[in-house]
């Protein structure tokens, strides 16, 4: 275990013991993943260094490459919102180099329903964005 500066933080990096706020209360419990949305609220609640677990395993793979897929679909997203075209050959390539890795790192589906427990929201919209993927490649 290391004490990390803020700054210095990355997506994947697991909480090596609980973050709490100068005045006691429990902000993040030990083992949790971080993810940007995490990091930037440490940044918000101004804390400075956390304790980061040395192990790097499937799952802070999992979450690092999740969100980086997350992002290239909302970006795909809005550029088909902008154009109007649905640029099908861009889809495929998304899918082959982002996507179909996901499905290739053990415990995927557990690390997805973590995703649920998370935000239901998220999981939902990740459902969403997976069925129309499918349906933009049975087009092509």
């Amino acid at each position: 275990m290391r004490l990390i500066k803020i700054a210095d933080l990355t997506t994947g990096m697991v909480l090596g013991r609980k973050v709490v706020s100068r005045e006691g209360i429990s902000l993040l419990r030990k083992d949790t993943y971080l993810t940007r949305k995490y990091i930037n609220k440490l940044v918000r609640w101004g804390v400075e260094s956390i304790y980061i677990s040395d192990c790097v395993d499937a799952k802070a793979k999992f979450i690092e490459q999740y969100e980086e897929v997350i992002k290239a679909v909302k970006q795909m997203f809005e550029n088909i919102r902008q154009s109007g075209q649905i640029p099908i050959t861009e889809i495929h390539e998304l899918t082959d180099k982002m996507i179909k890795p996901l499905t290739n790192i053990t415990g995927v589906l557990d690390y997805l329903y973590e995703v649920k427990l998370h935000s239901d929201y998220t999981f939902q919209h990740s459902v969403h964005v997976a069925v129309i993927t499918a349906i933009f490649v049975n087009i092509g």
